[in-house]
């Protein structure tokens, strides 16, 4: 990855949102930690995850895996979705991890193209893993 740039958008309710965003080597994918700083959230449910998850479905993609996972050292309190949408040369793979802290949603995303997913995924996973978040 590389070519990191941080943004500092707002979404379409309002709220902030703060990212750190990493081209991947080709420059056709990414990987990005970002935070919503308002999103008010405790633990992750369904209406938490709608919005990510109906992206994936506005580009005809479908979900391949969905998981609770644990963060930053506590049980169970994250959800990993990866998914995938295209076909043939312009086909993406992805995965996302999504998690609260003081009512923060942290987001850790990935996409890639198809081909470059399974090199690009230890690097994710790492990042995942290690995410350390002060308390």
């Amino acid at each position: 990855f590389s070519r990191a740039f941080a943004k500092d958008p707002e979404d379409p309710k309002g709220k902030k949102i703060a990212a750190l965003i990493f081209d991947t080597a080709s420059g056709q994918g990414h990987l990005g930690v970002n935070v919503i700083d308002e999103a008010k959230v405790t633990k992750i449910e369904k209406k938490t995850l709608e919005p990510f998850v109906d992206a994936i479905f506005k580009r005809n993609g479908k979900l391949t895996l969905q998981t609770e996972v644990d963060i930053n050292g506590e049980k169970q309190n994250g959800y990993r979705i990866e998914f995938e949408y295209g076909q043939g040369d312009t086909e993406f793979k992805g995965v996302q991890v999504h998690f609260p802290n003081k009512g923060a949603l942290y987001s850790i995303v990935m996409t890639t193209p198809a081909k470059e997913f399974d090199q690009a995924l230890p690097a994710y996973n790492a990042i995942v893993t290690s995410f350390k978040i002060d308390k």
